[in-house]
């Protein structure tokens, strides 16, 4: 098998793993004012989320739902010891995570 075939064999696995990236990135890492799952495994979650400038929504035994409207929370984070940060998107209950007030009232 010459080079030229090799790289014809390659180029769509390329193209198909640079595509599924590029949908997933927005998924991983969070943006500025997001809801993020912190995960903090033997750390105090509930400090490094404060250290870090962000409100704590939720905890769990491993980690903490959290918010900051600060740029740059994600990383800050990361320096705080997060060991993953994600953007998070589920379901917390009653609680309203959104740092404005919600509008959502039924009439």
């Amino acid at each position: 098998m010459t080079a030229r075939e090799r790289l014809k064999l390659l180029v769509p696995g390329i193209l198909l793993l640079s595509g599924f990236s590029a949908m997933a990135a927005p998924q991983v890492v969070p943006a500025d004012g997001a809801r993020v799952a912190v995960i903090a495994p033997g750390m105090d979650a509930v400090t490094l989320v404060a250290a870090a400038g962000g409100k704590a929504i939720a905890t769990t035994d491993t980690g903490i739902i959290a918010v900051s409207d600060q740029p740059g929370f994600t990383g800050r984070l990361y320096r705080s010891g997060a060991w993953l940060v994600l953007r998070f998107d589920g379901l917390v209950g009653c609680l309203n995570p959104a740092l404005e007030d919600s509008d959502n009232e039924r009439g």
